[in-house]
């Protein structure tokens, strides 16, 4: 069974402009609760993306392998986050996108922002309130922190393959 809005807090790490102007590509977004653990949302949530293959699971969930092209909203506004269980609490995030990325779609700053409980069905950015800004810098490891909560971009390639020590 899927959960209502009313049964879950939504998070997500938004962006208003792009270097591209018209794509945001994340390679991998993850959330952590106040234990410092990483939580994965019942469902993924997102602004658009470029079509099939390309959607928000790829980036966000446990277990999937993939990317989020992602595309904006009709308000010109990039997002992607989940739908937690309530009482979630989320203290940090991290963002990893593409940078071999030829279109340069990478972000300039983030904003991790939580749904408003007392407007759950909204999907226009209305009724979110932000939580946490980021500065996302493309091939570098620079941190932001703020409001109990971090933001790292990584230079990682969606070709390279990961070193393990």
């Amino acid at each position: 069974k899927r959960p209502s809005p009313t049964e879950t807090i939504g998070y997500r790490v938004r962006c208003s402009k792009t270097h591209s102007g018209w794509a945001w590509d994340v390679k991998r977004l993850r959330f952590f609760g106040k234990n410092g653990k990483a939580t994965f949302p019942l469902r993924p949530i997102e602004s658009g993306n470029a079509g099939k293959g390309y959607e928000a699971a790829g980036a966000i969930l446990e277990g999937k392998a993939g990317m989020w092209g992602g595309r904006s909203d009709c308000k010109g506004q990039f997002w992607i986050g989940g739908e937690f269980p309530i009482g979630t609490e989320i203290s940090r995030y991290e963002l990893e996108e593409v940078q071999d990325d030829p279109h340069n779609s990478v972000a300039g700053s983030t904003l991790l922002e939580r749904r408003d409980t007392a407007s759950p069905n909204s999907t226009d950015g209305a009724s979110w309130v932000p939580h946490h800004t980021a500065t996302v810098r493309a091939g570098t490891d620079k941190k932001s922190e703020g409001a109990g909560a971090k933001s790292s971009s990584s230079s990682s390639s969606s070709s390279s393959s990961p070193s393990y020590r």
